[in-house]
């Protein structure tokens, strides 16, 4: 499943945090907005959905709470969710790996053109 930039910045957040616990953690809506980077558009309302996406794809279990009046989310990583920085790193090596053969292929052909024309 690929996800989007939305989900990414979200789940990036929620992988820093519960990696430093046993994969469990509380975070409130507001350390999940300053976390997530301003030049990804992400709005207060969008983050329910983003998360409830996050939690159906089976990357973790969130359940809300609250804590002295404050909103927390309540979030235990499933295995898909632990191997999300492995799968996205495995994801930037097949687009480098993408592009690499694109370049070559563009390469080959110059040179086997090249040889054609040269022959005739």
């Amino acid at each position: 499943m690929i996800l989007n930039k939305k989900e990414k910045a979200v789940m990036k957040v929620i992988y820093n945090k519960a990696s430093e616990n046993d994969w469990v953690c509380l975070i409130t809506p507001h350390e999940i907005l300053t976390s997530i980077p301003y030049k990804i558009e992400f709005k207060k309302d969008d983050l329910a959905p983003t998360l409830r996406s996050l939690a159906l794809n089976d990357y973790f279990e969130v359940v809300e709470s609250n804590k002295k009046g404050e909103l927390v989310y309540c979030v235990s990583m499933h295995s898909k969710g632990q191997a999300f920085m492995r799968d996205l790193q495995n994801e930037r090596k097949s687009i480098y790996t993408k592009i690499i053969l694109a370049v070559c292929g563009a390469f080959i052909t110059f040179i086997v053109t090249q040889i054609l024309q040269w022959i005739f």
